[in-house]
C-alpha cells in the first residue's frame, strides 16, 4: 500500500530519531533542521513522512516552522505533560463534525492531484470491505484534513481521531460484542466527487452526511455497549446474592 497509508508509524520513526538528535543535541536550540527533500532522502521516505514527523515536532514545541526560512529547533525536551484527557465519543463526535467539515470544504479549493488519488485508492477499499476497511477509514479521513493543506486542523483531525481509538480500544476491552462503525461506502465517494470537482459547499455537505452518519453508528454501539455491561453487572450481582442466600441457609 502507498507509503501515505504506512506513515501512521514510518512518520512516528522519523519522529523520535529527530527528537532523540535534538535532545543529544546533533541539531541545537536556533538550529535549521535538513530541507525536506534532504530528510526524506535520508530516511528513505516520502515527502508526506517527512511533512507529519514535523507536525508531531512542532505539536510538542520541539521546533517551529518559519515561513520561507526553514524549520527551526526551539528547545530541547518537550513540555511535561501530566496526563492525557480521556474523551467520551459524544464529545469526539462532535468535535469530529466541527474540524472535519470544515477540513473537506478547504480541501475542497485546491486538493493536490496525489492527494485525490490517494482517496480514490481508499474509497475502492472501502467498496471492497473486509480488513482492509478499518484503516482505509481512518486513513480517508486523514489524507482529507491533509489536502485541507491546514496544519492545525490535521493536528486537530488526528487527535481527534487517536482519541477516538483509545475510547474504542476501552470499550472493546470491557465488551468484545464492540465492533467498529463504518459508513457505506457511497458516503466515502460523495465526499470525493465533491473535492473532485473542487466544490467547497459541496464537499462540506458530503463530509457533513458521513460523519453523521459514523456518529450516529459510534453513538448507538456506545448505548447498545453500555445497556450490554449494565446487565451483565446486574445478572452478576444478582447471581451472588442468589449465592449467598443459599448459603445462608
Amino acid at each position: 500500500m502507498m507509503e501515505e497509508l504506512e506513515a501512521e508509524k514510518t512518520y512516528q520513526k522519523v519522529y523520535r530519531d529527530i527528537s532523540n538528535k535534538i535532545s543529544s543535541r546533533v541539531y541545537k536550540v536556533d538550529d535549521r533542521l535538513p530541507p525536506e527533500k534532504e530528510l526524506a532522502k535520508l530516511y528513505g521516505v516520502g515527502r508526506p513522512t517527512i511533512r507529519e514527523a514535523m507536525i508531531a515536532l512542532e505539536v510538542l514545541g520541539l521546533v517551529e516552522s518559519r515561513h520561507g526560512s526553514g524549520v527551526y529547533v526551539t528547545q530541547r525536551e518537550p513540555p511535561i505533560v501530566e496526563h492525557r484527557p480521556r474523551f467520551e465519543l459524544p464529545d469526539i463526535a462532535e468535535a469530529r463534525l466541527v474540524f472535519e467539515v470544515e477540513a473537506a470544504g478547504l480541501a475542497a479549493v485546491a486538493p493536490e492531484e496525489q492527494d485525490l488519488d490517494d482517496l480514490r485508492v481508499l474509497v475502492s477499499t472501502l467498496e471492497r470491505g473486509g480488513a482492509d476497511a478499518s484503516g482505509a477509514e481512518r486513513d480517508f479521513h486523514l489524507i482529507v484534513a491533509r489536502a485541507a493543506h491546514n496544519v492545525a486542523v490535521q493536528t486537530v483531525v488526528r487527535r481527534l481521531l487517536d482519541h477516538q481509538d483509545a475510547a474504542l480500544a476501552a470499550q472493546y476491552d470491557q465488551d468484545p460484542h464492540a465492533l467498529p462503525a463504518y459508513a457505506p461506502s457511497t458516503a466515502y465517494a460523495e465526499v470525493l466527487a465533491a473535492l473532485e470537482q473542487r466544490d467547497p459547499p459541496a464537499a462540506r455537505r458530503a463530509m457533513q452526511s458521513l460523519v453523521a452518519l459514523l456518529v450516529e453508528r459510534l453513538l448507538e454501539q456506545a448505548e447498545a455497549a453500555l445497556v450490554r455491561r449494565t446487565l451483565k453487572d446486574f445478572r452478576n450481582r444478582r447471581d451472588a446474592l442468589i449465592r449467598r442466600i443459599a448459603a445462608e441457609d
